[in-house]
């Protein structure tokens, strides 16, 4: 991890490893956390679209206040779909660099086992 403060990159290392480690079915948590972000993107732009359908341009003119709720909840929809897609992005990057830290970890191992078994037949 980058985090400048040694103990806390350390620490969100060892989290961020023992939740992707836990699998359900061969599936990991992380990836179960970043398809529920997907889904939950998915029905925000679903609800944004038919919202944006079922507004009449002529009734928005005539009446400011209307216009005014129209945008409040365009704006929490639009506001909602970008934390889900966020959410989304930075889970699926976490899971990613997690699953290299994990890949990395395994080839360090594999290396010294090479070193210490090529020191021991020299």
């Amino acid at each position: 991890m980058l985090i400048p403060i040694p103990f806390v990159s350390r620490l969100v290392s060892k989290i961020v490893l023992k939740v992707e480690s836990v699998q359900i079915a061969n599936v990991s948590l992380l990836l179960v956390f970043s398809v529920l972000a997907l889904v939950n993107t998915a029905q925000l732009t679903y609800k944004w679209r038919s919202k944006m359908q079922d507004v009449d341009p002529k009734q928005l003119a005539l009446d400011p206040s209307l216009q005014q709720r129209v945008d409040q909840g365009r704006f929490k929809l639009e506001r909602d779909l970008y934390i889900a897609m966020t959410a989304f992005v930075l889970l699926a990057a976490l899971m990613k660099t997690a699953r290299k830290h994990m890949e990395l970890h395994s080839l360090n191992g594999e290396l010294k086992a090479r070193i210490s078994a090529a020191k021991k037949n020299n």
